[in-house]
């Protein structure tokens, strides 16, 4: 079982951790929030970074905040890795044990920037 720790400028949010199962799991738990407000899943997960990155965090209300956390793994674990040698997304790495951290940070307006850190050999 892999983890992800999630930080907004260096801060960490959140940690969500979970295997293969945990993780289809999650995008069928998104695609159903998505659906019943009429968007498609990676619309809700832009919405969720955008409406936390410009506002005060996470949400105080449990309900509210489980969907924000779910949104941003869900975004974070689908984005491919980008890295040679790492094919896949960062979500297949992680199912199989392999702990990553991702730092959020605003740019430009409209822009968001992932750093995203692991194992030296990640």
């Amino acid at each position: 079982m892999g983890k992800i720790v999630v930080k907004v400028a260096g801060r960490e949010v959140f940690e969500w951790s979970g295997e293969r199962r945990e993780i289809r799991d999650l995008e069928r738990r998104v695609a159903k929030a998505a659906k019943s407000v009429q968007k498609t899943s990676d619309e809700l997960c832009q919405l969720t970074l955008q409406s936390v990155l410009a506002g005060p965090g996470l949400s105080a209300d449990q309900t509210v905040r489980d969907m924000q956390i779910g949104g941003i793994a869900h975004y974070l674990l689908g984005m491919p890795t980008g890295r040679a040698g790492k094919p896949g997304s960062h979500g297949d790495y992680v199912a199989t044990g392999t702990d990553l951290v991702f730092d959020l940070q605003r740019g430009g307006p409209g822009e968001l920037r992932i750093e995203v850190t692991g194992p030296a050999d990640f």
